[in-house]
């Protein structure tokens, strides 16, 4: 790969660049992510028409065929070639931010030419560390990855349980963070709304930095107050705002069961889960999903708004009249019969844990507020808050049992259970 470097080093950049504008024609060509190209322009212009929406493409593939010689060249140029390729604005806030000691973080995006200039910055003296998700083996990829290391930048690969370590090294060893955010982020996602669709990406380094600096200062000068840390993890804006409408899913409804059953320590005296029909009532059971990809395609979407809104749905597959019908059946049998207060369970039956809510089943708001925090984390909409205390007021208050399980009841068939967000 360092001698194919070479080489390409000594071709000149004209000839590079028209090689590359010809890749990038033949790409559009053969139609490499054309089709995802086109929708991310028809959501980016809807103004233009579709001839104008495809003339961008075409000429976005040309450019980014003759980026990729670009940056492929960065080992073999000097600092005078680098600065011939680049504008720096601002550069004095980066000496500003290392100077304070703690690391830097350089948030961008797959925006532009985002490697040579990782590259570039890196030769001129500010090692760069790359957090990039593992590449296949293929030349191309070889490739990338040699012209990387041969520039200086280090290529920090996402592996479960290294990551942080990893880069909380790069960090105190004075290299410079970079943090792509715009890649898609299955675990925990933050929602920000990019042209109109809301997009699962990761935390921001403006979250990670105020939860950095909650641990180094708790606010009463203590360094390492690990519960003060936890709070700045849970409890920042970015961690609780409640994302987008459109966005979120939908729990499953064996999930909605389980969550129902943690929630108030729910168990059987002979120690045993049993719940049998699963399939039949709730649609899903264990060792009976149709296929590799769970009960449901990742892409269903129902029809009606949700599609024509270009949303998925994909738990939605599993449900119809049926399957909703006997789901909020088994939420009431739980919450109305099988709980602590009933007298005469068998060994086998599985019983919610109410001792706690009993007490408080003449006070409507204590009640819901308990019940909330228990399955809801505390958050519930003044809408459903005021239907479930009306609906508690409409049992007598001397029939505890039943308004704690009413509490229950309201909440766990209600949409705000049912939606992750």
């Amino acid at each position: 790969m360092n001698r194919f470097l070479d080489v390409l080093g000594r071709i000149p950049r004209p000839i590079l660049s028209a090689f590359g504008a010809f890749v990038g024609w033949l790409a559009w060509t053969l139609g490499l992510r054309r089709r995802v190209a086109l929708d991310n322009l028809r959501l980016a212009f809807p103004e233009k028409t579709e001839a104008e929406r495809r003339a961008i493409a075409r000429a976005n593939y040309r450019h980014l065929g003759q980026m990729i010689p670009d940056f492929l060249r960065v080992p073999t140029l000097s600092p005078a070639d680098l600065d011939a390729l680049f504008v720096n604005e601002g550069w004095e806030n980066l000496g500003v931010a290392q100077a304070r000691g703690h690391g830097v973080i350089a948030c961008t995006a797959h925006y532009g030419n985002f490697d040579l200039l990782a590259a570039a910055q890196t030769r001129r003296g500010t090692p760069i560390t790359m957090i990039s998700r593992a590449m296949g083996k293929n030349f191309f990829n070889d490739l990338i990855r040699a012209a990387r290391q041969r520039s200086g930048v280090e290529d920090l690969v996402v592996q479960k349980g290294q990551t942080m370590r990893a880069a909380i090294r790069a960090l105190k060893s004075g290299r410079v963070l970079g943090y792509v955010f715009d890649q898609n982020q299955p675990i925990r996602p933050v929602f920000p709304t990019f042209f109109g669709v809301p997009a699962a990406t990761a935390a921001t380094p403006a979250y990670l930095a105020r939860v950095a600096d909650r641990f180094n200062n708790n606010g009463a000068g203590v360094r390492g107050d690990l519960a003060a840390t936890l709070r700045a993890v849970l409890l920042d804006a970015e961690a609780r705002n409640p994302p987008a409408d459109g966005t979120g899913k939908l729990q499953e409804p064996l999930l909605r069961l389980t969550s129902l059953w943690r929630a108030f320590d729910a168990r059987a005296a002979n120690g045993r889960y049993r719940l049998d029909y699963l399939g039949y009532v709730l649609g899903q059971a264990p060792f009976s999903s149709p296929s590799v990809f769970n009960f449901y395609k990742p892409d269903y979407a129902p029809p009606g708004e949700m599609r024509a809104a270009g949303l998925v749905a994909p738990e939605l597959e599993i449900a119809n009249e049926s399957t909703v019908a006997l789901t909020a059946n088994v939420m009431a049998a739980y919450a109305f019969v099988l709980n602590s207060a009933t007298v005469g369970l068998k060994p086998e039956d599985i019983f919610l844990d109410i001792s706690v809510e009993i007490p408080l089943a003449t006070d409507s708001n204590a009640l819901v507020n308990r019940v909330a925090d228990k399955l809801q984390g505390g958050a519930l909409s003044s809408e459903l808050r005021t239907e479930t205390v009306a609906a508690i007021e409409r049992i007598p208050a001397s029939l505890a049992p039943g308004r704690v399980a009413e509490a229950i009841y309201s909440i766990v068939t209600s949409p705000e259970y049912a939606g992750l967000r």
